[in-house]
Formats: structure tokens, C-alpha cells, sequence
């Protein structure tokens, strides 16, 4: 069975995310309302009443799920694994769908490297999602550091 997996982070890369499941495919960008990019030292996504979260959509298999689960560290906590209700329009109609997402444990906020930001850049470019969105989620996570700390 073919699922869905919504990807916010490094595997926006369509590079990177099809040397780790050479069987997925993109299928376009996402928005998710209500939800917003920060980041954790890696790229995470959370509620937020004022954004919209901004992603690539994916069409995964089986093998390329536990692909994923390997990389994001499932097994060791790092990430958690969801189901996101999007809506999305196939075929000229739309319908919601239940994807998969990847999101983090941690609740602390920190800024990611830049060699991690410029992976992030790319799948951006790939998927062509605005820039800004990703400008806006580096302020959002330094403000968040400041104000836990």
C-alpha cells in the first residue's frame, strides 16, 4: 500500500530523500494550517494558530517508511511518528488524506547548522515553497531560545 508522507525538513532535498527511498515520489507542496516550522537543532513542526506550515508531499512505500523510521531515529526517540489530516486536490478535486509525519521529542528550541539549513534550502527550491517561511521559522526559534532560557 502506497502512503503519504509529509516532509518539512532535509528531506524536502529531492536528492537526499531519493538516495534514502529511491521509490518515493513528490508529488507538489503542502500547506497545513495552524502549524508552524521551528527548529530543535533540527527542523520540527508545531501548532500555531497564526502560520501555516509549508511542506513537500510525498507518495512512499513500505520499505521507504522504514527508511525513514532509520533516519529520523524513530527507535531512539529523536523523532515520533504521526498522521496529519491534509487537504489536498488530485485529480482536480479535493480530497483529505492522512499523512505520515515525522516530529520531534525535544520541546527545546535552537537554531540548526548551516550546512543543515542549506539541505533545507535546496528541498525548498525543489518543492518551490517560498523562502520566507523558512527566514520566518530561524526568528521564531531564536525568539523561542531567548525567551526559555
Amino acid at each position: 500500500m502506497t502512503e503519504y508522507y509529509f516532509s518539512y525538513g532535509s528531506n524536502l532535498s529531492w536528492t537526499r530523500m531519493l538516495k534514502r527511498c529511491p521509490k518515493a515520489k513528490p508529488i507538489g507542496a503542502v500547506e497545513i494550517k495552524n502549524m508552524r516550522l521551528i527548529f530543535r537543532g533540527f527542523a520540527d513542526i508545531e501548532p500555531n494558530h497564526s502560520r501555516i506550515g509549508v511542506g513537500g508531499l510525498w507518495h512512499i512505500t513500505k520499505s521507504c517508511e522504514q527508511a525513514l523510521d532509520h533516519y529520523e531515529e524513530v527507535k531512539t526517540g529523536l523523532y515520533r511518528k504521526e498522521y496529519l489530516s491534509i487537504k489536498i486536490i488530485l485529480k482536480g478535486q479535493e480530497q483529505e488524506i492522512s499523512s505520515l509525519v515525522y516530529m520531534m521529542n525535544s520541546k527545546s528550541y535552537a537554531p540548526p547548522s548551516e550546512d543543515y539549513l542549506t539541505i533545507i534550502r535546496e528541498g525548498y527550491r525543489d518543492f518551490g515553497l517560498d523562502p520566507n517561511i523558512l527566514s520566518q521559522a530561524l526568528a521564531d526559534t531564536i525568539i523561542e531560545s531567548a525567551r526559555n532560557k
